[in-house]
């Protein structure tokens, strides 16, 4: 590739709702990675804060869990995850990030047990699904 050319690499952020779509319909993960022009924005900020809500729920069931700042840069939660994944006893991580070759995934609650460890993802929903990789 010549010198002159830029080279900009889009990133995508890796999340169980894309996971989710993908697996119920290539297209439909398609559409919410590159929606189209018309798409109106408001509709899933409205989705997304109530998942905050849902969040903060789920958070009360682990009393101890510690928080990873930095919702807004991505770079400085992983810097923190990484810190404090590396106490031995830490407590359960509420939005442990990590990133890997332009792939960021953020984790709702990261609990250490005795043998690894724990994914806890949270959706609002009516009953409990399981996600078999």
């Amino acid at each position: 590739m010549p010198d002159s050319m830029p080279t900009t690499q889009k990133t995508y952020g890796l999340s169980k709702s894309k996971i989710l779509s993908g697996k119920q319909c290539l297209k439909r993960l398609y559409l919410q990675v590159n929606p189209p022009q018309e798409y109106n924005r408001d509709l899933p900020l409205a989705a997304f804060d109530f998942g905050h809500q849902i969040g903060e729920l789920a958070r009360d069931m682990f009393k101890n869990g510690v928080l990873v700042e930095h919702d807004t840069n991505p770079n400085l939660a992983a810097q923190e995850t990484a810190k404090l994944i590396k106490d031995e006893v830490h407590p359960p991580l509420f939005e442990a990030t990590f990133s890997h070759d332009g792939v960021l995934v953020r984790i709702d609650i990261l609990e250490r047990l005795a043998g690894g460890y724990r994914i806890v993802e949270v959706k609002s929903s009516t009953k409990v699904n399981f996600l078999n990789a």
